[in-house]
């Protein structure tokens, strides 16, 4: 039943300009840190899982727009650590998985799967001697990928509390806009794109900031 339900579930679809994505999806994201919601996955009903690889490109394109569109510091930042925290994260699982299925090798399967598998480990940067102890090898590769996973939990960690805060100040946010550029439609998170939000926030900078100077003109 599993497998018939899979074939009649749809391919998911991924945003890759602002304007496809809804502003509700990025501030679902900022709350949950769930990339799929740089896709249809929670919008549509029957969508298959999502790519991770997909997904990322999808986060990439998203964020590279909101940097483009706005030119904040913080935002390429956010980006760089979210990127390393996946690329991390996928070292981490795929190096993991090489040693323990090393670790669990049946010898009579033969010696050529295994030395692929020691090779596999190799392309991800990691020199393996074969005059030393491989096992003692493994361990040394072992404890190192402890201290990415560590990384990448503090990496986690700020994330959280950054995208929380991005997500707090939303609403002072929207109030600001919708007042200071006298919008008529209020803005509706389900309704509205990512690509109009960030364009309004840049427009009410430039508002406040023309405002600013013309009332420091005045007063000189």
């Amino acid at each position: 039943m599993d497998f018939i339900k899979d074939l009649v579930k749809r391919k998911p679809e991924y945003y890759l300009q602002a304007k496809e994505m809804l502003l509700w999806n990025y501030l679902q994201y900022l709350e949950t840190n769930d990339l799929r919601y740089f896709s249809n996955y929670h919008n549509k009903k029957n969508v298959k899982e999502p790519r991770i690889d997909l997904l990322e490109q999808s986060m990439t394109a998203i964020y590279g727009e909101i940097l483009e569109i706005t030119k904040r510091f913080e935002v390429l930042e956010k980006f760089r650590k979210t990127h390393k925290i996946l690329k991390n994260k996928v070292k981490y699982n795929a190096v993991m998985d090489l040693i323990k299925s090393i670790y669990e090798y049946d010898n009579n399967l033969g010696r050529e799967i295994l030395l692929e598998k020691v090779e596999m480990i190799r392309l991800w940067g990691y020199k393996i001697s074969q005059e030393k102890d491989l096992f003692d090898q493994l361990d040394k590769i072992a404890k190192g990928l402890q201290a990415i996973k560590t990384e990448v939990e503090v990496l986690e960690s700020e994330l959280i509390k950054e995208n929380k805060t991005e997500k707090v100040s939303f609403e002072k946010e929207r109030l600001s806009v919708e007042m200071g550029l006298e919008l008529k439609i209020p803005i509706d998170p389900m309704k509205d794109s990512v690509e109009r939000w960030f364009i309004l926030l840049v427009e009410l900078e430039k508002k406040v900031e023309y405002l600013s100077k013309k009332n420091n003109g005045k007063s000189n």
